[in-house]
């Protein structure tokens, strides 16, 4: 009778941490895909066969002046990314609560249109429109279904390109949390960056400012998880014929004013890509979370490895 008691406890603590959890959706992402996501050269760039694909993928690493682009400047991205991956803390709630580690299947479908490419003179302007659907399914015990959720993410950036290596972006960005559990957030956000290569590698550092609203009901306070985030971000892209391996570094401080609460929190991994073909990949990752907090109710760590595949079609 007590172990029931103790695991609906952790089980009901964890709940309330959810819309934590959920609300880092954007973060779930490799900060190389979400690099990735506002660079119009990556949508901009005509097929090419698979010979070609480790030139793609370097380019795609850094917001580069569109000077291949097409002749209109406008280019769509349709892609489909499925992933399964096993997560200590699938909830990343406190490690003295969090429920036991299991499954995370991951599947989601995006849309990117580069909405034209504009002179500024020593600059160029890029908007970038985007539309993006994932569903997160938890498996392993019957407490872990509890926690699925669907995102429907709306996002809306303007790419300063400066010279070939530096860019600024602002970005607006809204998430719908569909399901029991559901809420929504809207993030607007800006962002310094700068690519570089390192001999054959491609990388980027990048020091981006963003202030989340959130709606969620079934908090005490809805906009209770409202935050401001500062975050630095490294990554690097080495090709080795058609593989690619992608490690990256992530350092944020978040402050949510309503709940008197100031975290730190750190994220690494890795990344391997291999190209089956010019619109097809596969890849293995490791990556770990750890965030610390001045509430220690809130500190937690979180380990994830995992394989997956994406299906990436341009125009």
């Amino acid at each position: 009778m007590n172990k029931f008691f103790t695991v609906a406890l952790c089980f009901m603590l964890a709940l309330s941490l959810y819309g934590q959890t959920a609300a880092d959706y954007d973060a779930r992402l490799s900060p190389i895909q979400t690099y990735q996501r506002s660079n119009p050269s990556y949508l901009n760039q005509a097929p090419r066969s698979q010979s070609q694909t480790v030139e793609i993928a370097r380019s795609d690493m850094g917001i580069q002046r569109p000077i291949e682009a097409k002749k209109t400047g406008f280019g769509y991205h349709l892609g489909f990314s499925s992933r399964i991956f096993y997560s200590n803390n699938p909830t990343s709630a406190n490690d003295g609560v969090s429920i036991k580690g299991g499954g995370i299947w991951e599947n989601s479908l995006n849309n990117s249109f580069l909405l034209g490419s504009y002179d500024l003179g020593g600059a160029t302007f890029s908007p970038i429109f985007g539309l993006s659907y994932l569903k997160n399914s938890n498996f392993g015990t019957k407490a872990h279904s509890e926690f699925d959720f669907d995102v429907l993410n709306i996002n809306f950036a303007g790419v300063f390109q400066i010279g070939r290596t530096w860019s600024i972006r602002p970005n607006l960005s809204f998430n719908n949390f569909f399901g029991d559990k559901g809420f929504t957030q809207f993030t607007p956000s800006l962002a310094l960056g700068k690519s570089f290569n390192i001999f054959a590698a491609r990388s980027f550092v990048d020091w981006s400012l963003s202030y989340s609203f959130q709606d969620n009901d079934r908090l005490p306070i809805p906009d209770l998880h409202n935050r401001f985030e500062s975050a630095w971000t490294w990554g690097l892209a080495i090709p080795l014929g058609n593989f690619e391996i992608s490690p990256y570094l992530r350092f944020a401080y978040l402050n949510y004013n309503k709940a008197d609460r100031a975290d730190f929190k750190t994220d690494l991994g890795i990344y391997l890509d291999y190209s089956l073909t010019e619109w097809m990949k596969i890849n293995t990752f490791v990556s770990y979370t750890n965030n610390s907090s001045d509430q220690s109710a809130e500190e937690f760590s979180r380990a994830d490895i995992g394989a997956g595949t994406s299906l990436t079609v341009k125009f």
